[in-house]
């Protein structure tokens, strides 16, 4: 009877042993899930392009891990891992959040970096053709040829500044090259202008 009681008391410590062990297992594979989904998104460059969403997904992550740290401290009797699981899943979503913001935001960069060489160009290329027409204007007033100087000057330190922007379209910095154009826009818009201004009033 006593052997039979024994035996009884062994299996069912078994079993309760199996149950609590099974129950307070981390859930390592949202962990590990949530790790490829933060790399992915680093790898899709997010740290560039999303830094503010590939923060938030860090946190989320980091927030996780610790909720999962807290219940491996805890007697495994009382461990649970239900909402370090929901934490982990709002983590992977974050990630993955910043994945696509970052994929989205390169586009828009490389396209507004294109665009900028293109306009820049183009309006380069227009007052370059300015400027050649007033040198061959016939009217010449007092100073004439020091301002043709002045404002060939001034292009060719535009044309530099496009080089610039060219080579880091080349080297994949669209933000920074989105930046510098912004920079040459304003001074390019001028130097037009006054180009326009001056064949205007000349005739040319």
């Amino acid at each position: 009877m006593k052997s039979a009681m024994r035996g009884m008391f062994v299996v069912v410590l078994v079993i309760v042993v199996s149950a609590l062990t099974g129950c307070a297992k981390p859930p390592q594979a949202e962990i590990d899930a949530v790790k490829v989904a933060v790399e992915n998104a680093e790898a899709a460059d997010a740290a560039t392009y999303a830094p503010a969403e590939l923060e938030a997904a860090r946190e989320a992550q980091r927030a996780a891990n610790a909720e999962v740290e807290a219940q491996n401290a805890r007697f495994a009797l009382s461990r649970s891992y239900e909402k370090a699981t929901g934490m982990l899943a709002e983590a992977s979503t974050a990630a993955e959040t910043a994945k696509n913001a970052a994929v989205a935001n390169r586009e828009a960069a490389i396209a507004a970096a294109n665009e900028a060489v293109e306009s820049i160009t183009a309006q380069l290329a227009t007052a370059e053709a300015d400027l050649t027409a007033l040198a061959a204007c016939r009217k010449k007033p007092k100073g004439f040829a020091q301002d043709l100087e002045l404002m060939q000057g001034r292009l060719d330190a535009l044309s530099g500044q496009l080089a610039e922007l060219q080579a880091q379209v080349a080297a994949e910095r669209y933000l920074a090259a989105t930046e510098l154009a912004k920079t040459i826009e304003p001074e390019l818009t001028t130097v037009a202008t006054d180009l326009t201004n001056v064949r205007t009033k000349l005739g040319c």
